[in-house]
C-alpha cells in the first residue's frame, strides 16, 4: 500500500563489528532534490521504482585466533540503516 505520509527505514544491512568493517555506504537520496522535483512518492516519473538499492562496502577484519567470538552466538550484530528519516 502506498503511503504519502511514510518516511521510515524498513530495510537494513546486518553485520558482524567483530569480523567485519564498513568501508562506505550508498546515501539515500537528496531530500533537497526531491523537494524541488516534487516528488512525494516513488514510485513515479522521476523515480521509476519504489524499491532503493542497498549498498555496503565491507572490510573483512584480520582472522582472529580466538575462535570463541566467531563462535558465540551471542555475537553483536550492527545494523546500517539504508534510508534516513
Amino acid at each position: 500500500m502506498f503511503r504519502y505520509d511514510f518516511k521510515g527505514i524498513i530495510d537494513y544491512v546486518f553485520y558482524s563489528s567483530q569480523l567485519m568493517r564498513v568501508l562506505g555506504v550508498l546515501g539515500p537520496l537528496d531530500p533537497e532534490w526531491l523537494q524541488t522535483n516534487k516528488i512525494v512518492g516513488c514510485p513515479n516519473p522521476n523515480v521509476p521504482s519504489d524499491h532503493f538499492s542497498l549498498l555496503v562496502e565491507f572490510e573483512l577484519n584480520p582472522i582472529t585466533h580466538d575462535v570463541s567470538v566467531m563462535n558465540n552466538p551471542k555475537t553483536s550484530t550492527t545494523p546500517i540503516p539504508t534510508r534516513r528519516q
